[in-house]
């Protein structure tokens, strides 16, 4: 038997190899001898000694789609031998159930949980297994009263996936999916409905639950999803489908399994709920209307493969041209990307590919078949000629207004000023400004006609993105050098709005300008959402130039020298998503590392090559707002080593710079660094420095986004970014100034030496928080510090009293 004591964020993991509280407790006689007490010291050794190897830590799946403040955790096969707990972040346990892989097809299962109330464990329940299937099942259990927290009893099992519910969810007065007919056995066999090759419901042997989930809604959007939990196919698609039905139905208490079509590892299409018109279950609050695609996989750790993404695309371009849903990211949006939804789904990795994927779906409509030609009537006999008009003299043509002369050089232009710059490192040709900084554009018109123009009035539009908050009418006259700026008169016009409420539109009167004179209107703009391109974000005309030029709005066309458009790049300042064309938002190389474009599936992400990237100039971080910084990095294969540096705004040339270590394996995952513990996290911290190197040379390193997060909280500083449920990363202060370690040379480590593996523990303190350069204490009989050999201390202890014994022996020798 194995005790599992599943466990959140704050998990204490210990062995279950010595007493069940962890320590071994002899009578009060067993002290009364020396003998005796060497001999239980020597049993203590042994305890730490042979505890068993550390194991990876359960991955905790934020409630993918639960709905109802669910929480799911993933305890993998090599987890098992952990005692681990679980619990809802202080909220009580209404409920549970379960999804797990047994270790085979006939091993028998042990599932028991252990509630706890206010710190004392209360009698052991078992958890009814509602579907069991080769190596597949589920099971629930209803908790009353509500514990604050579950230990588990389980044997026989490869992987568990435990799900928290804040309230009974199971509809306990409804059959099990078990005892369902199977779909189709009671009358003819349904077409599914979708693409060409669409595995129904039938032929992966859904359960039919009797009545139609709800009446036929017309879809007007779609959402992608992943299972996260099941992260795999389990070896058999059609056996996991009954598995995610009968989770559904069981456990979630749903009519039905909740999406409408999902997508297998292998790129098979499975029909999920019957008829995608009808309402499913898979965005909270966000049903109606609502197709559910889901994917089956864990894609914030795994890379989507081809033949799966090639079935997204097939079913989503059917969707589309089905219920006429446009292929825009406002009609089609990942599970988290819909309002009021607390979850990771459908993975970086799918999120970074979606827009390519909506391209994918749109660029692959068949054509329309041209119509069949219809047969030419008959011709009609031809009507007699009417006798034709007399002839009329042509009316005299009004004469133009004559212009007030030559346009010449007159010419309209935009001028960006403090607050915007060409920056490096971003988009080609887009000025780069802050997000939520204010900044100034100048509108200047300059009159080369010669003599004066009367009745300027200056037209503008700014994209919705950007907000006016005030503006000033400058002329350079009566110096006319295009560079010494006086107040004019136009800026206290009547016609002219408020300064404070310009708008996104509209006109401004400029009064006359004099020969060869300047006037700039000059416009503090803030901008409130990133953009990396914003093609057309300040539009100006000329509305009116007396009798010279009249123009009604922006026109696409012909206006010429009389308008102007400029765009530029809204930045973050403290998150970067790394999601968009690639661009690596205003990281660039720094020292001896080398910032590369990427072009490969994991679209949008920046890509480094061993060496250092350093964050844009613009970088502005409250460290005291963010304990923590989550880096979502993909490493190939082996050890890597990371070092974070970071100045505040009066540190040169930095201020505090950590060290830890990884391994990569090439799918991207998260790197979670607590920085709060470190004296230098303080403060406005301006430039970061993110060195990395591994052991091959030119491991190339794609960091899909960075951002900051409170793990109190629960909140991050990033839009729709949610805060990932692993561990912190054990890190190593340093000195800032201290070199990168150089990479080994290839006879030292050869690419294919397989990684030590990394300790369970590292990164967990006693009181839930990171642990920093320090040991882990369990609450068993040992703690493990990282990197270090559990065993140590029991050999030491067992060495000591062998040696003694010998010194023994040898004084009573003769001689």
């Amino acid at each position: 038997m194995v005790l599992i004591r599943g466990l959140s964020r704050r998990a204490l993991l210990t062995h279950d190899v010595c007493a069940a509280d962890g320590a071994a407790r002899p009578t009060p006689e067993a002290f009364m001898t020396r003998r005796t007490l060497l001999l239980w010291a020597l049993a203590a050794g042994l305890c730490w000694a042979c505890a068993p190897p550390d194991a990876e830590p359960p991955v905790a799946v934020p409630a993918g789609h639960a709905h109802f403040g669910a929480m799911e955790f993933t305890v993998g096969a090599p987890s098992m031998h952990r005692r681990l707990r679980f619990d809802l972040d202080g909220a009580p346990i209404r409920q549970l159930g379960v999804r797990f892989d047994a270790r085979t097809a006939d091993a028998a299962v042990t599932l028991r949980a252990v509630p706890i109330v206010d710190g004392r464990r209360g009698p052991a329940r078992a958890v009814a297994v509602t579907w069991r299937e080769d190596r597949l099942g589920v099971g629930r259990l209803v908790l009353d009263p509500p514990p604050d927290a579950i230990e588990f009893e389980v044997d026989g099992l490869a992987g568990l996936v435990v799900t928290l519910y804040p309230r009974v969810e199971a509809r306990l007065e409804r059959p099990l999916t078990r005892e369902m007919p199977v779909a189709g056995a009671r009358g003819a066999r349904k077409q599914a409905r979708g693409p060409v090759g669409i595995i129904s419901r039938e032929q992966w042997g859904a359960r039919a639950p009797g009545a139609l989930c709800s009446p036929i809604n017309d879809p007007f959007r779609m959402s992608i999803h992943h299972t996260a939990s099941p992260s795999d196919d389990g070896g058999n698609a059609a056996v996991r489908m009954r598995q995610m039905q009968a989770f559904h139905i069981d456990s979630n208490g749903w009519c039905d399994i909740g999406y409408h079509f999902v997508v297998s590892q292998a790129g098979d299409l499975y029909e999920g709920r019957r008829d995608e018109r009808r309402p499913g279950a898979h965005v909270g609050g966000q049903n109606a209307g609502n197709v559910g695609i889901s994917l089956i996989g864990n894609f914030e750790l795994q890379p989507l493969r081809d033949p799966q993404y090639a079935k997204v695309v097939e079913i989503v371009r059917w969707v589309s041209q089905t219920h006429d849903i446009p292929l825009n990211r406002a009609s089609v949006k990942g599970h988290r990307e819909w309002p009021g939804q607390a979850t990771s789904c459908p993975g970086a990795q799918v999120l970074l590919l979606f827009d390519r994927l909506l391209e994918d779906a749109a660029g692959s409509v068949d054509p329309e078949p041209e119509p069949e030609p219809e047969p030419e009537p008959e011709p009609e006999p031809e009507p007699e000629p009417e006798p034709e008009p007399e002839p009329q003299p042509e009316p005299e043509p009004e004469p133009e207004p004559e212009p007030q002369g030559d346009p010449g050089e007159t010419a309209l232009s935009i001028e960006w000023m403090d607050g915007a710059e060409d920056r490096v490192g971003t988009r080609p040709g887009r000025i780069d400004v802050p997000l939520g900084a204010a900044f100034r554009v100048g509108l200047r018109l300059y009159n080369g006609v010669g003599e004066a123009m009367r009745d300027v009035r200056l037209g503008y539009a700014f994209d919705p993105r950007l907000e006016a908050v005030d503006y000033v009418i400058q002329t350079d006259s009566p110096v006319r050098d295009g560079a010494t700026w006086m107040l004019n008169d136009a800026d206290e016009a009547p016609d002219n709005p408020p300064k404070d409420a310009m708008g996104e539109a509209g006109e401004l009167t400029m009064y006359a300008f004099g020969a060869n004179e300047t006037k700039r209107v000059v416009v503090e703009l803030v901008a409130h959402e990133p953009v990396l391109d914003l093609a057309s974000a300040v539009r100006a005309w000329v509305a009116n130039a007396g009798g010279l030029h009249r123009q009604d709005g922006w026109q696409d066309a012909g206006a010429g020298r009389w308008q102007v458009e400029d765009g530029l790049a809204v930045q973050t300042r403290d998150y970067w998503l790394f999601d968009a064309d690639r661009e690596p938002e205003g990281w660039s190389p720094c020292v001896d590392g080398a910032l590369v474009g990427w072009s490969g599936r994991l679209d949008g992400s920046l890509a480094v090559s061993t060496g250092c990237a350093e964050s844009p100039p613009w970088t502005a971080i409250d460290a005291d707002a963010w304990p923590e910084m989550t880096l979502w990095i993909s490493a190939p294969p082996g050890e890597h080593t990371a070092r974070l540096i970071w100045r505040g705004a009066s540190a040169d040339p930095a201020d505090g710079a950590v060290e830890w270590s990884f391994f990569g394996d090439g799918s991207v995952a998260p790197q979670i660094v607590a920085l709060s513990a470190h004296d230098a996290w303080t403060g406005a911290v301006d430039r970061l420095q993110l060195h990395l190197d591994g052991a091959g040379e030119g491991d190339l390193y794609r960091i899909g986004a960075l951002y900051l997060q409170s793990p109190t909280a629960r909140t991050t500083n990033a839009p729709e970014q949610t805060v990932p449920r692993d561990p912190p990363v054990s890190w190593d202060a340093i000195d800032p100034a201290t070199p990168p370690p150089e990479p080994p040379l290839p006879d030292e480590a050869p690419a294919d030496a397989a990684p030590e593996p990394q300790p369970l523990d590292a990164g967990l303190a006693p009181d839930g928080g990171p642990a920093v350069n320090s040991a882990v204490a369990g609450d068993g009989c040992r703690a493990a510090a990282p990197g270090g050999d559990a065993g140590w201390p029991g050999l030491l202890l067992l060495g000591l009293l062998l040696a003694r014994r010998r010194r023994r022996q040898g004084r009573r020798a003769p001689g």
